[in-house]
């Protein structure tokens, strides 16, 4: 069993780490006892990926950039983020599209 918990961290931090552009170890003890926390509750290697896509298309070049991190984003609000509803990043509010065509 500890040879198939090794090879789920692996695909999640490396996951983590060619979309984010860091370099977190799936060796860490902390990172380690968030990923098994999750598949604990019946959470897959898929859900990770979901939520790392999901988190890094908002807040990458963003003050919550910093975030990206296991700590952050496997942590107690993993199932939120899985579910969240995605929002077009960069999206313009109606306000900004009326002061793009002119109108203040």
């Amino acid at each position: 069993k500890k040879t198939n918990m090794s090879d789920t961290y692996r695909p999640i931090i490396e996951y983590l780490n060619n979309k984010c552009d860091t370099q977190y170890k799936p060796t860490s003890k902390k990172t380690k006892s968030l990923i098994d926390a999750r598949i604990n509750e019946g959470f897959t290697i898929d859900d990770f990926k979901t939520v790392i896509d999901k988190k890094s298309d908002e807040w990458i070049g963003c003050e919550q950039e910093k975030y990206l991190r296991p700590s952050t984003l496997f942590g107690t609000k993993f199932e939120g983020y899985l579910n969240q509803k995605v929002t077009k990043k960069n999206s313009n509010t109606f306000l900004e599209m009326m002061e793009d065509e002119g109108y203040e």
